[in-house]
Protein backbone atom coordinates (compact mmCIF):
# COMPACT_ATOMS: atom_id res chain seq x y z
CA UNK A 1 0.00 0.00 0.00
CA UNK A 2 2.78 2.49 0.78
CA UNK A 3 4.28 1.68 -2.64
CA UNK A 4 0.75 3.48 -4.36
CA UNK A 5 0.46 5.89 -1.38
CA UNK A 6 3.80 7.76 -2.13
CA UNK A 7 3.05 9.03 -5.90
CA UNK A 8 0.18 10.06 -5.25
CA UNK A 9 1.08 13.02 -2.97
CA UNK A 10 3.76 13.94 -5.68
CA UNK A 11 1.33 13.61 -8.27
CA UNK A 12 -0.69 15.64 -7.10
CA UNK A 13 1.82 18.58 -5.74
CA UNK A 14 2.91 18.38 -9.73
CA UNK A 15 -0.57 19.53 -10.33
CA UNK A 16 -1.49 21.88 -7.64
CA UNK A 17 2.06 23.74 -8.00
CA UNK A 18 1.44 25.13 -11.06
CA UNK A 19 -2.35 25.86 -10.79
CA UNK A 20 -1.37 27.45 -7.79
CA UNK A 21 1.20 29.55 -9.81
CA UNK A 22 -1.04 30.09 -12.55
CA UNK A 23 -4.00 31.94 -9.95
CA UNK A 24 -1.63 33.96 -8.14
CA UNK A 25 0.00 35.28 -11.39
CA UNK A 26 -3.28 35.88 -12.16
CA UNK A 27 -4.97 37.87 -9.05
CA UNK A 28 -0.89 39.36 -9.01
CA UNK A 29 -0.34 38.16 -5.74
CA UNK A 30 3.29 36.93 -5.55
CA UNK A 31 3.67 37.20 -1.98
CA UNK A 32 0.44 34.73 -0.92
CA UNK A 33 2.50 32.42 -3.53
CA UNK A 34 5.41 32.45 -1.35
CA UNK A 35 3.61 32.20 1.58
CA UNK A 36 1.89 29.11 -0.03
CA UNK A 37 4.90 27.81 -1.08
CA UNK A 38 6.64 28.03 2.36
CA UNK A 39 3.43 26.63 4.42
CA UNK A 40 3.62 23.27 2.03
CA UNK A 41 6.86 22.59 1.92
Amino acid sequence: MKTSDEPVPHFSHNVLAPIIKTTAMMTGSKTQYKNLSLKRA
